[in-house]
């Protein structure tokens, strides 16, 4: 398994790395908020990038795994997040990481009805330097994931680059705002298209 996620980490790249991360989590632990999905994908990313480089990958990949799995444990004893995930916390520490390995999406999870904002783009993003630019992807990644968890990955990571071409062309139109009401709705019905088919 740590021999997989090192591969993984070298063909990748930490970037997609984290984008797959990122659909993992939040389809294991949909009630998981934004930030806490964001920050736990981090941690895996960060762990891997210190420890596939190393001699000793497997110890580290396997301590610095199980300290991140050990938190999400930790958030799931105080609310209830999937099922299964919750009988991955309670087995013993060595089939632990197995068990994690073969979540799949929480089938008890019921989305949002609605998109709640998430086409309602404007000009802010336009000002949004290289890291908040980031952050404001991360969260439109996550939130795109929780309003359909059934999405493959490729359906997703196609809805993010069309979202990043959205803001590249609003952003250089005549009239930003205008552009991000009419491409949002475009994006909104395009992700509705993708989750009926």
């Amino acid at each position: 398994m740590v021999q997989q996620e090192c591969e993984r980490f070298q063909n990748l790249g930490k970037d997609d790395l984290k984008y797959h991360y990122l659909v993992k989590f939040t389809k294991m632990a949909p009630q998981l908020s934004t930030n806490e999905l964001i920050s736990v994908s981090k941690e895996i990313v960060a762990a891997l990038a210190m420890c596939c480089a190393q001699s000793k990958q497997f110890a580290c990949v396997d301590y610095s795994v199980d300290l991140v799995l050990g938190e999400l444990c930790g958030v799931n004893k105080n609310r209830t997040i999937n099922p299964a995930m919750d009988q991955c916390c309670k087995s013993s520490p060595a089939f632990g990481r197995h068990c994690f390995e073969g979540l799949k999406a929480d089938e008890t999870y019921v989305p949002p009805s609605a998109s709640k904002g998430l086409f309602t783009f404007h000009t802010d993003l336009c000002q949004a330097r290289n890291g908040a630019f980031q952050r404001r992807k991360e969260r439109y990644f996550v939130e795109l994931v929780k309003l359909k968890p059934q999405r493959t990955e490729e359906e997703l990571r196609s809805l993010l680059t069309d979202f990043i071409n959205v803001v590249e062309k609003c952003c250089k139109a005549e009239g930003p705002e205008a552009c991000f009401t009419k491409e949002g709705l475009i994006l909104e019905a395009k992700s509705q298209a993708a989750s009926e088919a």
